[in-house]
């Protein structure tokens, strides 16, 4: 199995979550919000992680046996660009179903720089342009998406979770804590 990357710059300054809903239903992902910003879709490649303490060595030797072989074209170059996994891991290392994707399909931004990668297996990548997939087929516009009005736990409610949680780091009980709410 030869797996094939191709990174090209795209001319594109539209928000890339517009893209989002444009993307394949499967395997979708938005990592938004740091210094490179990623969607994408589709996966040419998985590697399951396992469980254990030391899951995300063997996965990250996984990975670089995966990407060892492979042909990497990249236009763009720099972080986020060329060769990527998203990792999808459990927060209890002893829980099955944490797994690394390498993505048929990225649209990526770095400053001002757009890029899109696209990856295939024993063939070369298809050039992707907004709107198609495979640079061939136009998706049809999502008719609406979904919309949020608001937590389903009221600030008060939330408020007391957020103190129940620090009282019990102060008091030894927990040593970190993960909250979420719906908003």
């Amino acid at each position: 199995m030869t797996l094939r990357i191709r990174t090209v710059p795209l001319d594109d300054e539209q928000p890339l979550l517009e893209h989002f809903d444009g993307l394949p239903a499967d395997d979708r992902f938005a990592y938004v919000g740091g210094d490179v910003d990623l969607v994408g879709a589709g996966a040419v490649a998985r590697i399951p992680v396992g469980t254990g303490a030391d899951r995300g060595a063997r996965a990250w030797a996984d990975l670089r046996r995966l990407l060892a072989g492979a042909r990497v074209e990249d236009e763009v170059g720099g972080r986020g660009t060329g060769p990527l996994a998203i990792g999808s891991l459990t927060f209890d290392p002893e829980a099955e179903g944490s797994v690394l994707t390498v993505p048929a399909l990225v649209i990526g931004r770095r400053d001002s720089t757009t890029w899109v990668t696209t990856a295939a297996v024993d063939a070369a990548p298809v050039p992707w342009r907004p709107g198609a997939v495979g640079g061939v087929r136009t998706l049809p516009q999502p008719v609406d998406r979904p919309r949020f009005a608001g937590s389903s736990l009221r600030d008060d409610a939330w408020l007391t979770a957020v103190d129940a949680a620090v009282a019990a780091i102060a008091g030894g009980e927990l040593e970190k804590v993960v909250l979420a709410r719906d908003h």
